[in-house]
């Protein structure tokens, strides 16, 4: 158990020795002001918080084509295929 007051914490892990216990947070950030546009926190582990399914759920609201400027966890090929004017 990572924590007994917070049962949704989770043990996450990027490879074999780097190791963190707790949540991911996901930002959406404007590149030229630094301002966030969308914030996510999310439990470390499972398929419902991988970065590729919280990627949709950052960019939701934004007005016509978006470039974007990511870890290649938060994509996906479809993602990658979808048509500018519906990203």
């Amino acid at each position: 158990m990572v924590s007994c007051v917070d049962p949704e914490a989770r043990h996450m892990h990027k490879n074999r020795t780097q190791r963190q216990d707790g949540y991911k947070a996901h930002l959406a950030v404007e590149p030229e002001s630094g301002i966030y546009t969308a914030v996510a926190l999310r439990p470390g582990t499972g398929a419902d918080h991988h970065e590729a399914a919280v990627a949709e759920q950052l960019l939701n609201g934004e007005d016509g084509p978006v470039t974007v400027l990511a870890d290649a966890a938060y994509g996906t090929g479809q993602a990658r295929q979808r048509p500018p004017a519906t990203r």
